[in-house]
């Protein structure tokens, strides 16, 4: 947690209050000069003077483009995370997250009444309560 505060922090000293951004495309040629700088030219303490870049690996398991087709077990209500990252249940609108748009989720009942897991493949990804109204 602390690296990530770290890294976030000096993103935003060394970045984002350092200029106005005309436009997006502005700003990422900003982020990719600090990103080759970080990586590759200063040296961290934490990797004892080392650059980072010095310590990457890259992941032995291939990233695909396309996910192949998720499939849920039987008796799981599976419902597609609409445009502005909610899903349609029982008559109610629940926010998942946009991350999720056009991707189908299981909804899997709990223990508790009334209570359910949404779930992203295998990932329980949020709860919802469907006895609250919105």
């Amino acid at each position: 947690m602390g690296k990530d505060e770290r890294f976030y922090g000096s993103l935003n000293r060394e970045v984002l209050q350092q200029a106005q951004w005309r436009n997006p495309a502005h700003l990422q040629q900003a982020f990719n000069r600090w990103r080759q700088v970080y990586n590759h030219d200063r040296p961290h303490e934490a990797l004892e003077l080392a650059v980072p870049a010095t310590r990457y690996e890259p992941s032995l398991r291939a990233y695909p483009e396309i996910l192949p087709p998720i499939v849920y077990d039987m008796g799981v209500t599976v419902r597609k995370v609409q445009q502005k990252g909610e899903v349609h249940f029982r008559g109610q609108v629940f926010e998942v997250s946009r991350a999720f748009r056009g991707y189908p989720v299981g909804l899997v009942p709990t223990k508790e009444d009334g209570i359910y897991d949404v779930r992203f493949c295998h990932h329980t990804i949020k709860r919802i309560n469907v006895r609250k109204t919105h």
